[in-house]
């Protein structure tokens, strides 16, 4: 599959925060945030002339400056195989590629393959998921990774006894990564689908992990708390802090109630509970 990545230039690290945000409604599947720079990667079949006047008329308090580079899928391993770090979350989690040496000192260790999916651990959004992770027991839970990116939630659900994970996201190039990446680290209880949310007909989870954005949040919202078990757990990610009171406000009315909130960098993370 041949892509685009679109490089946005940007003045500060909070300009990079708030195009992020705009840019969640439109067909990307992966942001690549560097120094003054901000890149958004898309399917050749997904880019057109309209999508780029969309995103001219973007209402951003910056000016909109950027370059669209044609990027065939084979050089999508030499990206990240060159800027692709190990990082670690405290002494709870380690994400690395396979070309990297094995952790020290971490409970779980998880192999990511990166590819063309979101969900490297790098990014605030996916770092606050893991840690409020932690707090929670995963023995023999049934788990739903909404907007699954590269599988690592799910992987380490399943690390820490999950019984089963369903996984979904719909974009393609993260359904199969997430499959690749299940088998590397000897997981087989994560079934992955492909498609939206509608596609998901259980109701009993004990616990969801939704990393993506805020309009898919508020969407799936009531989805969301009739898919969890009573008593069971709400991750949300992917929260600007200047949305987090409409995202809470949204979770109240659908029943949630919050039990923890994170901030890392411009981003919040909110761990509800079905009562």
């Amino acid at each position: 599959m041949n892509n685009y990545c679109i490089r946005f230039r940007i003045a500060e690290e909070s300009a990079a925060d708030i195009l992020m945000a705009q840019l969640a409604d439109f067909p990307f599947y992966s942001f690549v945030e560097s120094e003054n720079e901000l890149e958004a990667y898309i399917s050749a079949d997904d880019w057109s002339e309209e999508l780029e006047i969309s995103i001219h008329q973007l209402k951003i308090p910056f000016p909109l400056d950027y370059e669209v580079n044609f990027l065939p899928y084979k050089n999508w391993n030499e990206v990240w195989e060159s800027n692709f770090k190990p990082i670690q979350i405290n002494d709870f989690c380690g994400v690395r590629a396979g070309f990297h040496p094995k952790f020290e000192g971490v409970a779980y260790e998880i192999l990511i393959d990166p590819k063309m999916a979101f969900g490297t651990g790098h990014h605030a959004t996916t770092y606050m998921v893991i840690e409020l992770m932690q707090s929670i027991d995963f023995e023999d839970k049934v788990v739903f990774d909404f907007g699954c990116g590269t599988g690592i939630l799910g992987i380490l659900a399943s690390q820490m006894g999950a019984r089963l994970i369903d996984a979904i996201d719909y974009s393609l190039p993260a359904f199969e990564n997430t499959i690749k990446n299940a088998k590397v680290n000897g997981v087989n209880n994560i079934h992955v689908v492909h498609g939206t949310i509608e596609k998901i007909i259980r109701g009993d989870y004990d616990i969801i992990l939704a990393n993506i954005n805020r309009k898919v949040i508020l969407e799936a919202m009531d989805a969301l708390f009739i898919k969890v078990k009573q008593q069971g757990f709400v991750i949300l990610s992917g929260i600007l802090q200047e949305d987090r009171e409409v995202v809470k406000q949204a979770a109240q009315r659908s029943g949630f109630q919050l039990e923890q909130e994170l901030q890392k960098d411009d981003w919040i993370a909110l761990k509800l509970k079905r009562p």
